[in-house]
């Protein structure tokens, strides 16, 4: 064999390779979320409680804020030392192990008997903690994965317009978990389950991680002057944290509105798992879509299927029937995929070689910012008019944020290939 031929095999399989670490890191982080993230604020709501036993909504919207508010200084510090150092899966590493261990002390209630088994002076400390340092380290997950699966894409085939491809492999896992941990939560009413499912998937990952550390560290400059000039992207961030108010808070409590009706832990499972199953088929012809809609018609798209999502959980929430509430949450993987395909692709577009991780991360702090703030809000709303009324709030703020966009997020990116003219993009 030539020297040329081997050197052509070796490429071949490092490709493989790393395209394998990058669908493991996709299917073990979505597969964790979906058994641990769909139980999690309903594992609040039955530990969190006032002194009379009702569900302590104020104090629960503190914690899932504390959560999500530690993840707005992870994740800008990810991004900055994955770009400026490549050095993505030892980040992934070290966050991956201590969202294992921040995790498993969120379980200790539910061992220790359940609702009531701690004082609640004691409890919220020690869950503000460990829920602030879980969302420190969880947050910047994703969007580094993400970072690992574009700098493939552009490494093999000099754009990342395929990530649907590889992405769809997240929404499989998430719906198979969801479903999987639902049936057991129905059989054996034990929370903690979720919990050591969500820690079992994260340690996965933290091995498959390891596999991918460079030997030798390189350190690049960060050319901050672009993203300083892209005001399109400035502009977006704007309308996903308008937009991640309405989205996330309204998933998160989604399945308050379903204990209302009177689903069962199962029923809760398969809404929530059979939501990411309508991502599939729009992450597998992504291209396909982009094609005839652009990227701002898919995230126009999809922020007009949510609303309608919102509008109809409110009406179906006097019907008390459970199977309209999966019928209706299905909805959620259909605008959801097309919203964040439409921002993966703007983002990718816009971002320079060494700010794809930047890029991401800094979206990533802002989703995190409208999922704290979301949290209080919901906590809230909850608390006074119910959770149909956090839902018919959630409907008029993603209005809200649709006309944003509309009216001042501007612009696509440059064509594949192309480099972003800054200086003559400074925004709307």
């Amino acid at each position: 064999m030539y020297p040329d031929e081997m050197e052509s095999l070796d490429s071949l399989l490092h490709r493989r390779d790393k395209l394998r670490r990058i669908v493991f890191l996709q299917c073990l982080s979505f597969a964790a979320m979906g058994a641990g993230n769909t139980f999690q604020s309903l594992y609040l709501k039955h530990i969190v409680l006032r002194p009379d036993g009702r569900p302590y909504y104020d104090l629960i919207g503190v914690l899932l804020f504390a959560q999500a508010g530690a993840g707005m200084l992870g994740t800008p510090i990810a991004g900055y030392l994955a770009d400026r150092f490549k050095i993505q899966n030892r980040i992934l590493f070290f966050c991956a192990l201590v969202v294992v261990a921040s995790s498993l002390v969120t379980a200790v209630p539910a061992l220790a008997g359940g609702a009531g088994s701690i004082p609640l002076r004691i409890l919220f400390p020690v869950f503000l903690v460990s829920l602030s340092l879980n969302g420190m380290f969880f947050r910047p997950i994703s969007p580094i994965i993400d970072t690992e699966t574009l700098d493939y894409l552009h490494e093999r085939y000099g754009s990342g317009d395929r990530y649907g491809s590889i992405r769809l492999f997240g929404s499989l896992s998430w719906a198979a978990t969801a479903i999987l941990f639902g049936h057991i939560m129905q059989r054996t009413g034990l929370f903690q389950l979720t919990i050591f499912g969500y820690a079992a998937g994260f340690a996965a990952l933290a091995l498959v991680a390891r596999s991918g550390f460079r030997a030798k560290i390189t350190s690049v400059r960060i050319p901050w002057e672009h993203l300083k000039k892209d005001g399109m992207y400035q502009a977006m961030l704007v309308f996903s944290f308008i937009m991640g108010i309405a989205i996330n808070s309204s998933y998160n409590f989604t399945s308050y509105l379903m204990e209302d009706a009177r689903a069962g832990y199962f029923e809760i499972g398969l809404a929530f798992g059979l939501a990411a199953l309508p991502e599939v088929p729009i992450m597998l012809f992504s291209r396909k879509l982009r094609t005839r809609l652009g990227s701002r018609g898919m995230i126009i798209a999809g922020s007009l299927v949510m609303v309608l999502k919102l509008y109809f959980l409110v009406r179906v929430s006097h019907t008390k029937a459970v199977w309209a509430f999966i019928l209706v949450h299905c909805m959620h993987g259909i605008g959801f995929s097309l919203f964040f395909l439409g921002i993966i692709d703007i983002m990718d577009r816009r971002a320079h070689a060494d700010l794809r991780a930047t890029y991401q991360n800094l979206f990533y702090l802002v989703w995190s910012f409208a999922i704290a703030c979301g949290s209080l809000f919901a906590g809230y709303v909850i608390g006074r008019f119910g959770n149909a009324g956090l839902m018919a709030a959630d409907g008029a703020i993603a209005m809200a944020a649709l006309a944003f966009f509309l009216l001042f997020v501007r612009g696509y990116g440059p064509d594949r290939g192309q480099t972003l003219p800054v200086e003559s993009e400074r925004g709307p």
